[in-house]
C-alpha cells in the first residue's frame, strides 16, 4: 500500500469518523510549519520557485498585450471564444472553491479532501493551476488592454523578481525564518533595482505609468508573499493562518500563492482554521470545524 498524500486521503475516507483523529498519529509532523528551519527553507524556496514560474507565464501570455495593445484587442474579438473560455474556466474554478466553502461552513470536510488530494496528483495539479494561471491572464489582461493600461501587466514580471530575490535571501540570512521584518525589504530593494535598470538601460519613457504602478504592485505583491510565507511557517500563530501543508505540497502552495497574490478571494476558506489539535482538516471530525 503507497504513502503518498493521496493515498492516505484514500485510507481517511475509508474510515469510521471516530477513526480518522487516530490516522497516522505522525501525520503532524509532516506539516511543514512543524519542520526544522532548514526544512522550511527547503519547502519555500520550492514554492517561490514555482511561483516565479506561473508569474512568468503571465508575463509571456501578456506580452502581445503590452507590445499591441490594438492589434491584440482586434485579434481578441475575431477569436472571442478564447475569452469566452477563460471566463468560464474561472467561473467553474471559483465555483468550486466557494460550494467547497458551503460545504465546510455546515461542518463537511469531503469536497475540501477532494480538493487537496487533486491538488497532489502530478499532472492534475499542474493542469489545475496552468488552468486558473492562463485565463486569469488573459481575462486581467484584456481588461487593462481596453482601458489602454496594459501596460501594468509589467507586474508578473517585477513581482517574478521580487519572488526570486526572496530565493536569492534565504540563501543570504543563515536563519532564514521569516520572523523578522526583513523579509518585507526585498521586494522595495527588487523594485528600486528594477527602475535603476529601466532609467539607466532600458526605453521605458513611452509607458512611465504602467512601469511606475507595475513597479509599485509588485512591492506589495511582495510583501503579500512574505507575510503569506510567515503565515506558511507558523511564525505569524494568528488565527487565520494559512492550510498547514505538508512538505510535499509545494506546488499546492505555488498555486495558492499565486491564486492569492491577484485575487485574495477564496484563501480565506483554508485560512479559518482554528489554532490546536483540530485545525488540520485531515485529522479533524466532520462537524467539528469551527468556521464563522
Amino acid at each position: 500500500m503507497g504513502n503518498t498524500m493521496a493515498d492516505k486521503m484514500d485510507r481517511l475516507e475509508r474510515m469510521p469518523l471516530m477513526q480518522q483523529r487516530e490516522f497516522d498519529e505522525g501525520l503532524v509532523n509532516y506539516m511543514v510549519r512543524n519542520q526544522y528551519v532548514w526544512k522550511k527553507v527547503a519547502f519555500i524556496r520550492n514554492t517561490y520557485g514555482i511561483l516565479a514560474f506561473w508569474l512568468l507565464i503571465s508575463f509571456l501570455i501578456s506580452l502581445p498585450f503590452i507590445n499591441n495593445q490594438q492589434g491584440t484587442m482586434g485579434w481578441m474579438e475575431e477569436h472571442s471564444w478564447i475569452l469566452i473560455l477563460s471566463c468560464v474556466v474561472l467561473f467553474l474554478q471559483i465555483s468550486f472553491y466557494l460550494t467547497v466553502l458551503g460545504f465546510l461552513f455546515t461542518g463537511q470536510n469531503m469536497l475540501l479532501l477532494v480538493y487537496l488530494k487533486m491538488m497532489t496528483i502530478f499532472p492534475l495539479n499542474y493542469v489545475w493551476a496552468s488552468l486558473y494561471v492562463v485565463s486569469f491572464t488573459l481575462v486581467l489582461a484584456s481588461a487593462l488592454a481596453a482601458f489602454n493600461l496594459a501596460g501594468i501587466c509589467f507586474v508578473f514580471l517585477y513581482t517574478a523578481v521580487a519572488v526570486l530575490g526572496l530565493i536569492f535571501y534565504t540563501y543570504l540570512m543563515k536563519n532564514a525564518d521569516f520572523k523578522q521584518l526583513y523579509g518585507y525589504l526585498v521586494p522595495v530593494c527588487t523594485a528600486v533595482l528594477i527602475a535603476l535598470v529601466l532609467h539607466l538601460v532600458a526605453d521605458a519613457d513611452g509607458n512611465k505609468l504602467g512601469h511606475s504602478a507595475a513597479l509599485l504592485l509588485s512591492i506589495m505583491l511582495g510583501w503579500i508573499v512574505v507575510y503569506e510565507t510567515q503565515l506558511i511557517f507558523g511564525t505569524k500563530i494568528e488565527r487565520g493562518r494559512k492550510y498547514p501543508y505538508q512538505t510535499t505540497m509545494h506546488g499546492m502552495a505555488a498555486y495558492e500563492m499565486y491564486f492569492d497574490l491577484f485575487v485574495n478571494f477564496y484563501l480565506g476558506a483554508l485560512n479559518l482554521f482554528p489554532a490546536g489539535e483540530t485545525d488540520d482538516p485531515l485529522i479533524a471530525e466532520a462537524g467539528t470545524s469551527s468556521y464563522k
